[in-house]
């Protein structure tokens, strides 16, 4: 059994086959799976020519898989954070970390500095988090924000609730550009912001 959630194509596509094994319908889910993947083909093309930076900052599970579903809609991730990290995890973050060798990914709540480091140097055009992410970071760069938490993103259904909200968020920015603070207002000043985005946490284990 797959312990990805059903978030994105393959994950939902995946789920929906360890199910059906389970319970002797293969034939009902392939068909299921095949017809969906049709349907959503057409989205893939048109979402793809998006193509939005994006920051993902949530539980493992959840953004391992959404990290997953952005891929599949053709967006560019410039950070990964995850709020912890287990065994169960390990391998994905590994795997992540195999094919994107160049991205920022920590793990822990409390890491500021970390993450608008990242956010300042990726300069993604969308943050995307849940109940436990730190949306003010991205807010106070005029970074709009989705919260997956008030998004269904399970299954089939949820690639086009996703994908909508993206959209429908990139196409409104003018009140995350109006409170983002300029100037001598930012939070860190330009050294602490030339710093490697890994500075505090290596400190913090010594």
């Amino acid at each position: 059994m797959s312990l990805t959630l059903p978030v994105g194509i393959e994950n939902s596509a995946r789920w929906i086959t360890d199910i059906a094994i389970a319970t002797g319908r293969q034939s009902e889910a392939h068909a299921l799976i095949t017809r969906e993947k049709e349907k959503l083909s057409g989205l893939i093309k048109k979402k793809g020519a998006e193509k939005p930076k994006v920051f993902i900052s949530l539980p493992p599970s959840y953004a391992i898989a959404i990290y997953a579903l952005s891929k599949e809609l053709g967006y560019e991730v410039t950070g990964l954070k995850l709020s912890f990290i287990d065994n169960q995890h390990h391998q994905f973050v590994e795997q992540i970390k195999a094919e994107r060798p160049d991205l920022p990914v920590f793990v822990g709540d409390g890491q500021y500095f970390e993450e608008e480091n990242v956010i300042r140097k990726g300069q993604p055009d969308l943050y995307i988090g849940g109940s436990g992410a730190d949306f003010a970071i991205a807010v106070r760069n005029g970074i709009p924000v989705v919260n997956i938490d008030d998004i269904p993103v399970f299954g089939f259904d949820g690639v086009v609730n996703f994908a909508s909200k993206v959209t429908k968020t990139l196409a409104n920015t003018s009140f995350f550009k109006s409170v983002s603070p300029t100037g001598e207002s930012q939070t860190y000043i330009n050294e602490w912001l030339r710093k490697s985005t890994n500075w505090f946490i290596k400190h913090e284990v010594k």
